[in-house]
């Protein structure tokens, strides 16, 4: 299947259909007001779709229902993608969120409980979640510098380029399972 955004009904929804183009597409009404819709990331198993509009509102459909709803709000107003990702299994949703200050870190989301939370500290800006195949590790992206970058700053985006090359980002690792150990040699082995 593919899904896309279209106003064909003078109003955003999410449309649905074959890959092939056949049949009429499946349309999911996104809310009342409409806005700008973007980032559609498919669970494994086809079931959902996360994305996000340009209220800065996460967003999940349900292709079962064939319900779209908010799940999640940033107060960040340069908060652009959420870098969404899933597990394998499609029960949790990993994403950034950034904080009032526009600092993200990463959190996920148990989408059979409706639970989230808050899974690296903030202290630094993380973005890019991954879930690895296996569901036991959640690997993600930490820059301590990023928030330096003039692209952190709505108004300073043109000067962006040239920033660039001075954030850095180192990769993290944490589990999803109690009990699990991290993929990786301590320090000096091997």
């Amino acid at each position: 299947q593919v899904a896309y955004f279209s106003d064909a009904s003078g109003e955003y929804a999410l449309h649905v259909r074959a890959a092939d183009g056949t049949g009429n597409p499946r349309v999911i009404p996104l809310g009342a007001t409409p806005t700008y819709f973007r980032g559609i990331t498919w669970s494994p198993d086809g079931q959902r779709i996360a994305f996000s509009d340009q209220r800065l509102i996460l967003w999940l459909a349900d292709l079962t229902t064939g319900r779209a709803l908010p799940v999640d709000s940033s107060r960040w107003i340069a908060q652009g993608l959420w870098h969404t990702s899933w597990s394998p299994d499609s029960k949790l949703l990993a994403y950034a969120k950034a904080d009032g200050k526009g600092i993200r870190a990463v959190w996920l989301r148990d989408v059979e409980s409706k639970r989230a939370w808050q899974v690296s500290h903030g202290g630094s800006d993380d973005v890019w979640p991954v879930i690895d195949p296996t569901g036991r590790w959640l690997y993600f992206a930490s820059s301590t510098n990023s928030g330096n970058a003039p692209a952190r700053d709505v108004w300073g985006l043109l000067s962006d380029y040239f920033a660039q090359p001075f954030v850095t980002y180192r990769i993290m690792v944490t589990t999803l399972r109690d009990g699990d150990v991290l993929p990786v040699l301590p320090y000096g082995a091997g």
